[in-house]
């Protein structure tokens, strides 16, 4: 039996070969959330999502000071024999799942108030104010490169090096902000006046109202229906926030 602790990872010169379709590596774990007592989330090394479920409620695993998965050779696939460890709680792990990056994401958040388990370099902190977050679930717009429309509504490219890693986020928005495919110019505003957009109540893609060159140009030759700016500033609150798939 061995452990696996939310740091690090060391590197690896042997690839390792799963037991199981269906197991998670927990060697050299990112982040560990907790957002319900009867499971906890994790991202393995490779950045990808999952979700460790238990045989019994274990609330309060990220209040200890070294929460760590135990398995055997550090592979976890739900068989009742690996379990997660905290202080002198042992929570014996029934069920590994694969999930979403914006189920994550939710979790992530949910479990902010508790203290998500993360690696130094993964955090985003705000030095000039007092709010943090986490890059599994918030960008910080001082960071954003570019942006473009996306199926679930906006994705855009962060500089990945304050970002955890992460070049691309989508955001998704709560209409379907048609103004978009007409704007070259967006911005957005943080809820709480932080900078850094995490789907918190109050974060919101705002519109910059453009002039249409086009139309400025015919509007000289004589009068329009419509004027050539659009003076309407469109406002789309913010409902989910996730690093896209690589």
């Amino acid at each position: 039996m061995t452990t696996a602790h939310a740091e690090s990872p060391a590197p690896v010169s042997v690839a390792r070969t799963a037991p199981g379709p269906h197991c998670m590596d927990a060697k050299g774990l990112l982040e560990m959330n907790q957002s319900s007592p009867d499971s906890i989330t994790l991202l393995d090394r490779d950045q990808s999502p999952w979700r460790l479920r238990f045989s019994a409620a274990c609330p309060g695993l990220l209040a200890a000071e070294d929460p760590r998965v135990a398995a055997v050779d550090s592979w976890v696939c739900g068989t009742g024999d690996e379990r997660v460890v905290a202080g002198d709680t042992a929570c014996p792990i029934t069920a590994v799942d694969r999930i979403s990056r914006r189920e994550f994401a939710q979790h992530a958040k949910q479990s902010g108030v508790a203290r998500p388990v993360t690696l130094g370099t993964v955090n985003v902190t705000e030095h000039r104010r007092t709010f943090r977050g986490s890059p599994s679930y918030c960008f910080n717009t001082r960071h954003v490169r570019s942006w473009s429309e996306s199926p679930q509504g906006v994705t855009v490219e962060t500089n990945p090096r304050y970002s955890g890693g992460h070049r691309h986020y989508v955001i998704e928005v709560a209409s379907s902000c048609g103004e978009l495919v007409h704007s070259p110019q967006v911005r957005f505003h943080s809820g709480f006046n932080t900078g850094v957009i995490c789907g918190h109540p109050g974060d919101r893609l705002e519109v910059i109202p453009t002039v249409d060159p086009i139309l400025v140009a015919i509007s000289e030759r004589g009068p329009l229906p419509e004027p050539p700016i659009n003076r309407t500033l469109s406002r789309c609150a913010i409902l989910a926030v996730y690093p896209a798939a690589p």
